[in-house]
């Protein structure tokens, strides 16, 4: 089960700027609470259990009778180790290990008056070398209380060595717990005392937190919120100024990207909406005239105007020609259509350009000599690319075509040029027609252009170079632009990638 099912429904429907406030404050505050809960568990295990037997064994402790034991027993080992086993290596004396509860707190061993060992686990009483010397005297053994000090010495002469043991030790010592039951109970209160500073502390961090970072957090929020509702009114154009350098930037970086990227959608919506309108404003207009003139020619025919054999088969071809050109403007637009949405189901093949070029000429002969075209292949080089042979026949005769419609000369020269770069195959085909001007160059390949009045009172729908772009462009992923010749005229380049044979 998810995390979220647990959330109350309250907290689920706060802002995001409410739920960042809450989890702030959550997170200065559970770590204070888990902290007084963990002191008071301590606090309360001293106070109910385990304290008042720890103050009831640890009681004021009268050291006398336990350092005089401890005296008579270290002169006795001390004496066994010097006389009996003749080592004078203290080192290796065993001495009590709980001394200093037993009364003694410090121990000097000396060897004809140099220090050979001392206590190495407490420090030397300063008073320790002025208790020793009010106790000389003649005597071997000396065990002493001086103003709630305990002193002692032991002296030893064996083998003209004189051994001399010093200890010092306190009468009474005091357990800790007779002097901190008062004091646990003020470091109790000090700590509480700490809690609540810090509590407070805490609540106006987390009010600064507010103030400091939410703030911005809510102000970032508000830009974008206003970014967000200028473009639902349709202000496309309306661009975030945000010069913050925080986590947000690149958020309004991104709006902003979006916003130009919706608005270059909807102006091109807007233009492709305005090309369909004159697509088929255009489509009406040109099926018209010929409908109109086969309406004229076919009324002709049912009212015996032609009245000879020949007059009626002239008719009936040059409706036949009417209907023709109707036909082809449709396949044309279908043609573009299915272009315009890669509706195409055509598969690429190996072409080998050059040949195909060859080929397509050879196949316009007759034709292109009726129609007064005459055509001369300039270079043709070796060139393979991936391609499809329909669609490239469409390209040709498209170009080609155009050539002838917009020649104004008795014949229609073209000059074809393939090259082969290694990465690339350029063709090109020039023409001696009447051109474009250079403000017109990047135009000639929308539907429907016709650049200027000699174009546009052709018979051309203005669709053919279209059809050209959109094959070489989405199918064979090359390029394709319009020039002027120097002499005169409009060439065709065209460049699509190479393929391996």
């Amino acid at each position: 089960m998810k995390l979220r099912h647990f959330v109350p429904e309250k907290v689920k429907n706060m802002t995001i700027s409410q739920k960042l406030k809450l989890v702030s404050t959550l997170t200065l505050l559970i770590p204070m609470i888990l902290a007084t809960i963990s002191i008071c568990i301590i606090y309360l295990t001293f106070f109910t259990n385990e304290y008042p037997k720890i103050v009831g064994m640890l009681e004021t402790i009268d050291n006398t009778n336990y350092a005089y034991q401890a005296y008579q027993y270290i002169s006795t080992q001390f004496k066994d180790q010097i006389i009996n086993k003749n080592n004078d290596d203290i080192r290796e004396l065993f001495l009590p290990s709980e001394d200093q509860e037993q009364g003694i707190v410090y121990l000097e061993v000396k060897k004809n008056s140099e220090t050979i060992f001392h206590t190495t686990s407490s420090e030397k009483p300063a008073v320790f070398d002025e208790l020793i010397k009010s106790i000389e005297s003649d005597q071997d053994e000396v065990f002493s209380i001086i103003d709630g000090h305990i002193v002692f010495r032991t002296r030893i002469v064996h083998l003209n060595n004189e051994y001399v043991v010093n200890g010092h030790g306190n009468v009474r010592s005091f357990h800790l717990g007779e002097k901190t039951t008062g004091f646990y109970v003020d470091f109790l209160l000090t700590n509480l005392l700490f809690i609540l500073i810090a509590f407070v502390a805490v609540l106006l961090l987390s009010k600064f937190l507010n103030k400091a970072v939410f703030d911005r957090v809510e102000y970032s929020l508000s830009v974008l919120s206003n970014g967000v509702e200028k473009i639902s009114n349709g202000e496309l154009d309306y661009r975030i100024k945000y010069r913050r350098k925080d986590e947000f930037q690149p958020i309004c970086e991104n709006f902003n990207q979006m916003a130009e990227e919706l608005q270059k959608s909807v102006l091109q919506s807007q233009r492709d909406e305005k090309m369909r309108k004159e697509i088929i404003m255009s489509i009406t207009h040109d099926i018209c005239s010929p409908l109109t003139s086969i309406k004229a020619y076919v009324e002709g025919l049912e009212s015996n105007i032609a009245t000879t054999q020949e007059s009626r088969k002239k008719y009936i071809e040059i409706i036949n020609n009417k209907i023709n050109l109707i036909e082809r403007m449709i396949n044309e637009m279908l043609l573009f259509s299915k272009l315009e949405f890669d509706d195409l189901s055509f598969v690429k093949e190996n072409i080998c350009l050059s040949d195909y070029l060859d080929c397509f000429i050879n196949s316009k002969k007759d034709d292109y000599s009726h129609k007064k075209i005459k055509v001369n292949i300039s270079k043709n080089e070796k060139c393979y690319i991936k391609g499809e042979k329909g669609l490239l026949l469409r390209v040709l005769e498209n170009i080609f075509g155009n050539s002838r419609k917009y020649c104004d000369k008795e014949i229609c020269l073209i000059d074809v040029s393939l090259e082969n770069n290694g990465e690339f195959c350029t063709l090109k085909i020039s023409d001696n027609g009447i051109g474009v001007t250079e403000d017109n160059l990047e135009h000639i390949f929308e539907i429907f252009y016709r650049s200027d009045r000699a174009r546009q009172t052709n018979s051309g729908n203005g669709i053919g170079l279209s059809i050209v772009k959109n094959i070489i462009t989405k199918f064979h992923s090359g390029s394709v632009y319009a020039e002027n010749n120097d002499q005169g005229g409009l060439t065709i380049v065209i460049k699509i990638p190479t393929a391996k044979e």
